[in-house]
């Protein structure tokens, strides 16, 4: 398997350490992380993007963004022609959320459509689609239960399995993977602790547990038993390493890649 990280963390590293991009990408390369998750926003000029990516020996993984689809039923197609121009074959759109506007049942319904939409678009560019368990209390596909409600409709919908977002809805995390496995084409390796890491940001679950950002093996998630289940169903693909609001990104990394790659499995 392959590992990425998010953009995001080498552009916070560079803010936490002061060392240029080139300095961070040349660090984490040097341990074994091959590839960028990009966001869409932070993809402003393809040319210069691809020319960072040669002169860095870099790779995408994925390209994510987070839209608003319950609001209309209409899906941003951008997310699938950059993907297009970078020659990327994967892409994971957060779809929706709901509100006191507007019903988990309408926001789905809505969702549906926009990600039909969106998956028929970027079928015909051979590139895949999927969605995550996101960590949000109105998010249209915050757990496993969720996700296969649009991916049982969507014949084409692929599922990112994000290791520690199950955490919060209270899913174990190796249960949700089992009912998951047949459309998993993509992987966020996240741990999480449940107990106080200085500097990290914290978010509470649905049940009321504290949990911070760590390292990958640093925390309470079964990743060995993941990544055991990962070559049980032949996934070769990318590991994308991901600890959002980790007190220090660069150490973060680092660790993570080290524990990722000294696993027997």
């Amino acid at each position: 398997m392959k590992l990425a990280v998010f953009n995001a963390h080498v552009n916070e590293a560079c803010q936490q350490t002061g060392k240029s991009r080139q300095e961070i990408l040349t660090l984490i390369h040097e341990a074994g992380i091959t590839g960028l998750e990009m966001d869409i926003v932070d993809i402003t000029d393809v040319s210069q993007l691809k020319e960072e990516l040669k002169a860095t020996d870099m790779q995408i993984s994925s390209i994510c963004g987070t839209y608003h689809f319950e609001k209309t039923g209409q899906a941003d197609l951008q997310l699938v022609d950059v993907a297009e121009q970078l020659g990327v074959k994967k892409i994971m759109p957060v779809p929706g959320f709901f509100s006191e506007q507007i019903s988990l049942e309408k926001a789905r319904e809505n969702c549906e459509v926009a990600l039909n939409e969106l998956v028929d678009y970027a079928d015909k560019k051979g590139i895949k689609v999927s969605i995550e368990d996101y960590d949000s209390a109105t998010s249209v596909v915050m757990d496993s239960k969720c996700m296969r409600w649009f991916g049982d409709r969507i014949k084409n919908l692929y599922y990112t399995f994000d290791s520690g977002n199950f955490l919060f809805s209270g899913e174990d995390e190796l249960a949700a993977f089992d009912a998951l496995q047949e459309k998993i084409i993509h992987f966020h390796a996240k741990d999480r602790a449940l107990i106080k890491m200085a500097q990290a940001d914290s978010k509470k679950t649905l049940d009321g547990k504290m949990m911070y950002a760590t390292s990958v093996g640093a925390g309470v998630i079964q990743m060995e038993k993941l990544l055991k289940k990962l070559d049980s169903i032949g996934y070769t693909d990318w590991l994308t390493i991901e600890h959002f609001g980790a007190a220090d990104q660069l150490e973060a990394m680092l660790d993570s890649a080290r524990w990722i790659n000294t696993q027997e499995r």
